[in-house]
């Protein structure tokens, strides 16, 4: 009969070994090797009571989810670019030449009269001229309900 540790020494020499060896160089910077690693951290931390090896700034939370790639995105700038170098200079002097000034001023919804003064949006199309009051439109569809 064969013991367990017998069994386990069998398993374990029939199993083969791999190694993975690196020629290249290391790209790891190793001048952070004390910055990183956890047992020089703690001892800092057990002379000075302070953790430095924090970052400093502020994490940024951010709703990224309908982003589109860096590629589109830089095609989307240059394109915008274009069309604000395609408008008049006169136009283009009132935002100081800056397209970041001509795109806040079409956020703001106020604008909309002087953009429309500025010939760079069309205007409303004007609403048919709407019955005096008391008389019937004769384009409206009347529904009288029946009576049983």
């Amino acid at each position: 009969m064969t013991t367990n540790k017998e069994e386990n020494q069998k398993i374990s020499s029939a199993r083969r070994k791999y190694q993975k060896v690196f020629t290249k160089p290391s790209l790891t910077k190793q001048s952070f090797r004390d910055e990183c690693d956890v047992n020089q951290v703690m001892k800092r931390f057990e002379k000075t009571g302070v953790i430095d090896h924090q970052n400093p700034r502020k994490p940024v939370y951010a709703d990224v989810s309908t982003f589109t790639d860096y590629q589109t995105s830089v095609g989307i700038v240059l394109r915008a670019h274009e069309a604000f170098e395609g408008l008049p200079s006169d136009i283009r002097a009132q935002f100081d030449n800056d397209p970041g000034k001509f795109l806040e001023f079409f956020e703001d919804p106020a604008n909309e009269n002087k953009a429309i003064e500025l010939g760079l949006i069309p205007p409303p199309p004007e609403s048919t001229e709407k019955s005096k009051p008391g008389e019937e439109d004769p384009e409206k569809e009347v529904i009288n309900p029946v009576d049983d």
